[in-house]
């Protein structure tokens, strides 16, 4: 029936090979259907049991499958337009053109391979797994891809992934997996990537554009050429047990973004790295070799050493660490500096200590630190134009500057000082330090 309607409904019992062509055609069969050629407009597939594709399988408009087993549709010259299934245990398709998904729903595994371009506009659920990949074309997702217990994998092997507004991926006791092989991986503002039992990884050959991304693990984003931007505002980018990110311009250039994470490994080549965290964390690194960087935390920052670098930037390769409800702390030896800058170093810690334990180390031409408690010791570079530092003692190298009681100061000790600030105390300086006016008095 080339330009008729072929429907064979109820329980058959096809057990060969089928070829059939016409406009719409209709299949039901109560064992499993094996298929070696399909040529129709629409195509409409039921069976109790599984469906083989041995053939290829050819439809300009909609596919609609209702299964109660595996569906393999993996013939290498399949042209699908629009697929729909409501059943399926294990569900692989392979198509050789642009491929739009429709509700998919799949007990096992959900396998979705096209030469092209891939369009998701409603739910794909595959509760063991959902695998959705492209060769040369991009993905564009609108609606939902989510699993019960299985990972899932969006890839666009030379092409962008497009996430939009209304876009979710759940996995339900796996990862996430998204790569863009060409181009961008860009989030809509309302987009949310969850992983729970498993990592957030995201690649892509230029940018990364990050809305929301939660994990019960790590989440870990590379933008190859490119930056990692915010896409959602003032609301949360990131949320898991740590943020690893490597991008080529820039993490946070025009706007920080917003995690809540317990380890933070940041590098980019060139660009600024602007971050705001809320909680405890542990910086594990965060450099640019060209650029500024601004750390802001709400609770406590553990530095390592060599931890916070920035080199070269706009400000010189400033850098901001501004701590609040926290301390600042380094960890291990000071004998490498915890954070070094180009430019500016300004560690404000107005509600907390600044060096506990084994004291913090500055290596910056200017270094301002500011907190409530001096819990260690102060190092920082003999080169350092100026320090203010509101409490307790600093070193200038290895040599210890210290305020004592005001009742055993000895005022030789200021001979060399040139800048000092202690709380809101005056304190007399040599005769060759004083001014006229100071003398009058």
């Amino acid at each position: 029936a080339e330009n008729g309607d072929v429907t064979l409904a109820n329980a058959n019992q096809l057990r060969d090979d089928v070829a059939i062509s016409g406009n719409r055609v209709e299949l039901h069969n109560a064992s499993t259907l094996t298929l070696v050629e399909i040529n129709a407009e629409e195509l409409y597939l039921r069976t109790q049991r599984g469906i083989e594709g041995d053939g290829p399988i050819t439809v300009g408009g909609l596919t609609d499958i209702d299964a109660g087993g595996d569906v393999l549709l993996d013939f290498v010259t399949n042209d699908f337009n629009q697929l729909r299934v409501t059943n399926a245990v294990n569900l692989t398709v392979v198509d050789q053109n642009a491929i739009e998904l429709l509700d998919i729903n799949a007990s096992g595994t959900v396998v979705v391979r096209s030469t092209n371009t891939v369009t998701l506009n409603d739910n794909v659920t595959g509760a063991n797994g959902v695998d959705v990949s492209s060769g040369a074309g991009s993905i564009n997702q609108n609606g939902t891809i989510s699993t019960n217990s299985g990972s899932v994998v969006v890839s666009a092997g030379n092409g962008e992934v497009n996430l939009g507004e209304d876009a979710k991926i759940v996995s339900n006791g796996g990862s996430v997996n998204i790569n863009a092989g060409a181009g961008n991986v860009n989030m809509g503002g309302d987009t949310r990537i969850a992983a729970n039992g498993g990592d957030v990884n995201i690649v892509a050959a230029d940018s990364v554009v990050v809305a929301e991304v939660v994990s019960s693990g790590n989440v870990n984003i590379n933008a190859g050429s490119g930056s990692v931007s915010d896409g959602n505002g003032g609301a949360t980018n990131v949320a898991a047990g740590g943020l690893q990110s490597s991008s080529n311009t820039g993490f946070g250039n025009d706007d920080a973004l917003e995690t809540n994470v317990g380890n933070i490994d940041i590098t980019t080549n060139t660009g600024n790295v602007a971050v705001s965290n809320s909680g405890n964390v542990t910086v594990d690194n965060v450099s640019t070799g060209q650029g500024d960087i601004s750390l802001v935390n709400q609770g406590d920052v553990e530095l390592g050493g060599g931890s916070v670098v920035a080199e070269n930037g706009a400000n010189g390769g400033s850098v901001n660490i501004d701590v609040s409800q926290g301390s600042v702390s380094q960890s291990g030896s000071t004998s490498v500096p915890a954070v070094k800058g180009g430019g500016v170093v300004v560690i404000n810690a107005p509600d907390g200590a600044i060096g506990e334990g084994g004291g913090l180390r500055v290596d910056a031409p200017f270094v301002e630190i500011i907190a409530a408690i001096k819990a260690g010791d102060i190092f920082v570079n003999p080169g350092a134009d100026k320090i203010e530092y509101f409490s307790g003692s600093f070193k200038f190298d290895d040599q210890l500057l210290a305020v004592e009681p005001l009742e055993d100061i000895n005022p030789a000790i200021f001979a060399n000082v040139k800048s000092y600030f202690f709380n809101d105390i005056s304190l007399l300086l040599p005769r060759d330090q004083l001014y006229d006016e100071d003398e009058e008095e």
